[in-house]
């Protein structure tokens, strides 16, 4: 259980907590964990001939806010999303559920192990 005594505590806690969060350090984090995950299924999902398409699944963290997975290969978005000689063999689809669905719930943890830990820091002082 927390404690905090004092409004002015409180408002330490806060503003300290405010700090971290508006650096985006516990956020970044929080994506490229669930990335690599994502990108890991990817890989699972992806067809493999020759082993060139599954080799050039990638993620990039272009900021600790925005991360972009991708496969530069020319014929990823044929095995993707198919032809009209080809039935869709989709490999990024399911990464981007696990994101969407993992990240909110990752970040939250996060924040809340933070929040706790700046609490329990500064009762202790």
């Amino acid at each position: 259980m927390l404690s905090v005594k004092g409004v002015s505590e409180a408002m330490r806690i806060l503003d300290e907590v405010s700090r971290e969060l508006a650096g985006g350090d516990i956020a970044g984090a929080s994506l490229e964990a669930v990335g690599k995950a994502a990108l890991d299924l990817a890989n699972a999902q992806t067809p493999v001939d020759t082993g060139l398409l599954v080799s050039n699944n990638k993620m990039e963290m272009k900021s600790k806010a925005e991360l972009v997975l991708y496969n530069d290969t020319p014929y990823a978005g044929h095995v993707h999303y198919g032809t009209s000689r080809m039935h869709p063999r989709p490999f990024f689809y399911p990464a981007l559920r696990f994101l969407e669905e993992r990240f909110p719930r990752l970040y939250a943890q996060e924040v809340g192990a933070f929040v706790h830990k700046t609490v329990s820091l500064n009762s202790a002082r």
